[in-house]
């Protein structure tokens, strides 16, 4: 059951109290992470991993979530009492922090766990930094507006019945059906986005080139002219970027967001293996759920030397079968 306000003064003494401990000391205890691996989407994989932080650092769980038992998350902090909060960062190597959270960067001695994630969706490094050398990173030091979707279960039930899923007036499925199956170079996240708007748009004979504009694509098709946006997904959660699809404001290229046509390619262990099209008007038709509200986003760039460090971890020789002792000895490092 969740916590009560009269009942957490009690549970939480240490509401109020911090841990005296250096930030090489708390990555030197997270490296224990280092080799796990997690099936379940970045969201759930995030609530997961937390959890085990948690344990790590000695926080009682109770068998549940941050959001109810002994320990709880308390803005900005994911763990108060070591001024920490934990996040993890995917092969696009950027540090993305939503609305509240943000607020860690309000002193510079609080403390950032930065879990770095491969593409297999495995732990392959653990930093702990102090929030003030990362606000120095390259990036958006203010936060950003992004609006964004979901794919839904609807929307994976439509794609296991046809791969293509063609929510419009056009015959896409012929056009963007050869994709299905394509192996997607592991790359990061903003380069694996460019490659696939370009093979996208030579599906339509057209050449692509990076110019920032809304929308990524101009079509003609059917004598029509028609404005195509272009979304490589990992996972489930998209980012629409400072567009909103429900918008009927006519942006700079003479498109409304209402009007233009969304191909999301949907790409699971590295291969295209669905595509959704729908104008944004009726993107919720197609199983894509727009979340009306604008997210505050602070987006910073990690620096290559805290991944290259990855490779000279394991440049020596991976435990196999006492891997679990292994890592808890520390002779894996």
């Amino acid at each position: 059951m969740p916590v009560s306000k009269d009942e957490e003064d009690t549970i939480y003494p240490w509401s109020d109290a911090e841990i005296d401990t250096s930030c090489e000391e708390i990555e030197e205890q997270l490296s224990a992470l280092i080799g796990n691996c997690y099936d379940s989407q970045p969201a759930a994989r995030s609530g997961i991993i937390k959890k085990e932080v948690a344990e790590i650092l000695g926080y009682e769980t109770d068998g549940r979530g941050s959001r109810s038992g002994i320990w709880k998350s308390v803005m900005p902090y994911t763990f108060a009492p070591h001024r920490l909060q934990v996040r993890t960062v995917g092969i696009m190597n950027n540090l993305q922090i939503w609305g509240s959270e943000a607020e860690i960067f309000s002193e510079d001695s609080n403390r950032i766990a930065l879990i770095l994630m491969d593409s297999n969706g495995c732990v392959r490094d653990v930093v702990v930094l102090n929030a003030n050398e990362v606000s120095q990173w390259d990036g958006t030091g203010t936060i950003t507006i992004k609006h964004q979707g979901t794919i839904t279960q609807s929307a994976h039930q439509l794609l296991s019945e046809n791969q293509v899923v063609n929510n419009t007036e056009y015959d896409l499925e012929s056009i963007l059906e050869p994709l299905i199956g394509e192996i997607i170079p592991d790359s990061e996240v903003r380069n694996q986005g460019e490659y696939v708007t370009e093979i996208v748009a030579e599906c339509f004979g057209e050449k692509w080139e990076e110019d920032g504009e809304f929308p990524d694509l101009e079509l003609r098709i059917e004598d029509d002219d028609l404005g195509s946006e272009v979304k490589s997904q990992r996972d489930d959660v998209i980012d629409f970027g400072s567009h909103s699809p429900n918008s009927d404001t006519i942006t700079e290229s003479g498109y409304s967001p209402r009007e233009v046509v969304y191909i999301i390619v949907v790409i699971r262990d590295s291969t295209i293996n669905g595509i959704i099209c729908s104008r944004g008007a009726d993107l919720e038709k197609a199983g894509v759920s727009v979340i009306s509200s604008v997210h505050g986003k602070s987006q910073r760039r990690v620096p290559p030397r805290y991944f290259n460090r990855e490779v000279e971890r394991f440049s020596q020789p991976k435990c196999s079968f006492l891997k679990s002792i292994c890592r808890f000895l520390r002779l894996c490092r």
